[in-house]
């Protein structure tokens, strides 16, 4: 049940900056809702990336959110940012100082309150489909632009993504009720260092899924 109101309240959290846009309503090639290829490449592409603190948390599929205390052989350790985790010496054995709120690969964060529950969402990781399927060795770079239908005027308009936590959650939101589209050309940017633009659906679809197993 917690799971299923944070999904909700993510959604009507979405902020959005919207102008007028002409465009060609009979092509769905671009259509986030019909083309079911592209939708899953934009969401596995910004899908929350929980692997930078795995050397604390032992999970992929989350992390856990800033800042937050361990304790290391009676010693009380504030974890601020991803640099206390750098220098990090976990040769002893650590505890957490409950609770802690994670975040999953879908933007849900979860209060965890033992070590118990830690272990529950570790576990689930491996049926996590959002985890199973996310692209880490791609990024979208910012801002990117995408045509929502607007039922009430009959017309298209846009929304200015920033990040992606917005994309993704803007993307799942769409699928439920609306038609919308992504604007070209954008950039991609892969794991080392390359920025591309593509110009087409296919282009973006391509060169995620040829980069996706090219992570080091």
């Amino acid at each position: 049940m917690r799971l299923y109101i944070a999904i909700l309240l993510a959604l009507l959290t979405l902020s959005c900056q919207k102008e007028s846009l002409v465009q060609d309503e009979s092509s769905s090639e671009n259509d986030l809702v019909q083309n079911e290829i592209l939708n899953k490449a934009v969401l596995s592409v910004s899908a929350h990336d929980g692997s930078f603190d795995d050397i604390i948390d032992n999970s992929g599929c989350f992390s856990v959110k800033f800042p937050y205390t361990i304790v290391v052989n009676n010693e009380e350790i504030e974890i601020l940012s991803v640099n206390d985790l750098l220098v990090l010496d976990l040769d002893e054995n650590f505890m957490y100082q409950f609770p802690i709120s994670i975040t999953f690969s879908n933007y849900v964060e979860l209060q965890i309150n033992s070590e118990m529950e830690l272990a529950e969402a570790q576990g689930s990781c491996a049926t996590n489909q959002i985890f199973i399927d996310s692209i880490r060795c791609v990024d979208f770079v910012y801002p990117i632009k995408i045509a929502v239908y607007n039922i009430d005027t009959s017309t298209f308009e846009t929304i200015t993504i920033d990040h992606d936590r917005q994309n993704f959650q803007s993307v799942s939101a769409f699928i439920l009720e609306q038609k919308a589209s992504l604007n070209f050309p954008l950039s991609i940017q892969i794991q080392d260092g390359t920025i591309s633009q593509v110009t087409s659906v296919n282009e973006l679809i391509s060169l995620v899924y040829s980069n996706e197993d090219n992570c080091n």
